[in-house]
């Protein structure tokens, strides 16, 4: 299947890497959300996947879900 999604230890994988390198907080991360003083400018629930609870690490964490 071409869509095949990554077994739960590969995704785990991504969420330590992303934890141990702090990507949550790397200033690129806030920028391409549009945050700034840590609230993001741009509330659309279409534009962030954390929309109703946002913060950047629950940001990356859905993000990652996706992968």
């Amino acid at each position: 299947m071409l869509l095949e999604r990554p077994q739960a230890l590969e995704v785990d994988a991504y969420f330590q890497l992303a934890a141990q390198k702090k990507l949550a907080d790397h200033p690129v991360w806030s920028a391409l959300l549009h945050v700034s003083e840590g609230k993001a400018n741009i509330r659309s629930q279409s534009f962030l996947l954390s929309a109703a609870g946002f913060s950047l690490t629950k940001e990356l964490d859905a993000t990652l879900r996706l992968l």
